[in-house]
């Protein structure tokens, strides 16, 4: 992988997005914009994925999305797969289950 695509990837700050990330982003803001539901999201925070999720809805146009108001695990990897980071997911999703 390129230097450039690596930095591009990471969020850089300076390091311009590829072409169509602004739209793709704006979109998904968008959408999560129009949930009538609340949503909950659960970050893992070895996952490069995830990590340019939340730099792209940070920077969205017309993006709730509140960092504070989701679960992040920095140590777990995407599909949470030690079992503490499991057990956080699953009572996170009990948590937030009972609440609704």
């Amino acid at each position: 992988m390129s230097s450039q695509r690596r930095e591009r990837r990471s969020g850089t700050p300076g390091v311009p997005a590829p072409p169509g990330q602004a739209q793709r982003t704006d979109r998904l803001a968008q959408a999560l914009g129009k949930q009538r539901a609340s949503l909950r999201f659960q970050i893992s925070g070895r996952d490069l994925t995830a990590a340019e999720f939340e730099l792209s809805m940070k920077s969205a146009a017309g993006s709730d999305y509140d960092p504070a108001e989701a679960l992040r695990l920095e140590q777990a990897d995407h599909t949470f797969s030690d079992p503490q980071a499991w057990q956080a997911v699953i009572q996170d999703t009990k948590a937030v289950l009972e609440r609704l």
